[in-house]
């Protein structure tokens, strides 16, 4: 099989594919003769990079997982990157149930289980000093801008979608709720896409300044 790789390997049109499957073929038939034998081994004796065999094994592996399309990919620095992606969201995942599990240890609170509805309707006011969960290192906010837009004639569009009040009360009660709950639905360093009316520009950024301990980036 060594020497077959080798003459195959001085090919000019043998494909990644094809040389990912000869590796691959190769590694699995020496490690089931032979428990003890390394990748580091399979690196030697063909010639290539143990980096080249992990990556090959690698992606072997998760074509057999069922990501068929990691091997369709014209490049193997295509093949490569997908990898990284797909393992990479099996870390984050893996890492998010362990982090449910543990979370009356690190946060002295259970972690409430993700909800299979996508999207919550429900008064930001009540909802942030009940949330449970994890925090977000990235909020965006778009509350009502507190320039009463809910009295103007919008034609039929409340008709169809409701109203909603955009008193200025009820701005300031919005940012008094993300302010007093910050600590509870964000982690120590987030960042928070905030929209606003310019009529309340400078009030805005003074009420942050001294309600909470934000670093301001304001562009505009």
């Amino acid at each position: 099989m060594e020497m077959e790789y080798a003459e195959n390997d001085q090919r000019k049109d043998l494909t990644w594919q094809e040389r990912c499957a000869a590796i691959t073929d190769y590694h699995r038939k020496r490690v089931a003769s032979d428990r003890s034998w390394k990748n580091k081994q399979t690196a030697k004796r063909l010639n290539v990079s143990e980096t080249l065999v992990c990556e090959y094994l690698g992606i072997s592996e998760l074509a057999e997982k069922g990501y068929a399309k990691i091997k369709k990919q014209a490049e193997l620095s295509a093949a490569r990157t997908m990898m990284d992606k797909i393992n990479k969201r099996s870390k984050d995942a893996e890492s998010e149930e362990l982090d449910e599990i543990l979370s009356g240890v690190i946060l002295g609170r259970p972690i409430t289980e993700k909800s299979e509805i996508p999207i919550i309707r429900k008064d930001f006011c009540e909802w942030a000093p009940a949330y449970t969960g994890p925090p977000f290192n990235f909020l965006h906010c778009d509350f009502p801008f507190g320039i009463n837009t809910d009295e103007r004639n919008q034609g039929g569009a409340i008709a169809v979608h409701g109203g909603y009040d955009d008193s200025p009360a009820n701005y300031w009660r919005l940012l008094d709720a993300l302010c007093t709950n910050l600590n509870r639905i964000c982690t120590d360093s987030a960042h928070i896409m905030f929209w606003f009316s310019m009529n309340h520009y400078t009030e805005t950024l003074a009420f942050f300044k001294e309600h909470s301990n934000f670093e301001i980036n304001s562009s505009l």
